[in-house]
């Protein structure tokens, strides 16, 4: 039987995070809390760079919820995937500044990506419900026009019209047009096998997901840092 901390991981949730995406994994049962023999209903994983600055919680809750939380205002977060592998767990997640009540006029919107691998021997046969895993840093960083952060916030469109495309490639199926009034959720960036600087968008709109270059992102980023690795 797992320990139940419903109610304390709810709270969590409830007066602490300002950003959060929840997504469902029918088998998060079977994959995280059999294989890794976790003996609690729910497992927080606070993510932090090598610096100690929070990057990023990670919540798991049994039977099938996945939360991926910060508990700062401002920020706009999602995750692609999350893989349980024999021995470890591996999370890519992007975090974008938009701005809070205190931000100044002249800040820019901040891009950024981690990935994160939280060892199994951290976590398997835990005898605590809260996990802390250092060394996350991001691999990927690009920064937007000066006072981005108040003109646009969390509205991603493109600059013109773009064809959002079945994988990342200029060949690759079109799923639809995006013109600049469609405003869409970012997912994820990547790049591709031909070169990391072929950076590409996973994007949402309208429960259609597909492909969008990077550049075609209003309003006007530059990569700063870029460590992307080409995964299939």
């Amino acid at each position: 039987m797992k320990k139940n901390i419903f109610f304390v991981s709810m709270f969590l949730f409830a007066s602490y995070f300002y950003a959060q995406v929840v997504k469902k994994n029918p088998n998060l049962q079977t994959c995280f809390f059999d294989k890794y023999n976790i003996s609690y209903d729910s497992l927080y994983i606070c993510l932090r760079s090598d610096e100690d600055f929070l990057v990023g919680e990670l919540l798991l809750e049994y039977p099938n919820k996945i939360t991926l939380g910060f508990s700062s205002s401002g920020y706009y977060l999602n995750f692609d995937k999350i893989n349980f592998e024999d021995n470890f767990i591996e999370i890519d997640f992007i975090e974008i500044w938009i701005g809070a009540e205190e931000t100044s006029a002249e800040e820019k919107r901040m891009f950024l990506k981690y990935k994160a691998r939280i060892d199994k021997e951290k976590i398997s046969n835990t005898a605590s419900w809260i996990v802390e895993v250092y060394g996350i840093d991001p691999i990927f960083i690009a920064e937007d026009t000066i006072g981005s952060v108040n003109k646009f916030e969390s509205n991603f469109f493109v600059k013109e019209k773009t064809f959002l495309r079945k994988s990342k490639s200029l060949d690759s199926e079109i799923i639809m047009e995006l013109i600049p009034e469609n405003i869409f959720n970012i997912i994820d960036v990547s790049c591709t096998e031909k070169s990391k600087n072929d950076i590409w968008l996973k994007v949402e709109y309208e429960d259609k997901e597909g492909y969008i270059p990077f550049l075609s992102l209003s309003e006007n980023w530059t990569v700063m840092e870029n460590n992307l690795i080409y995964e299939e």
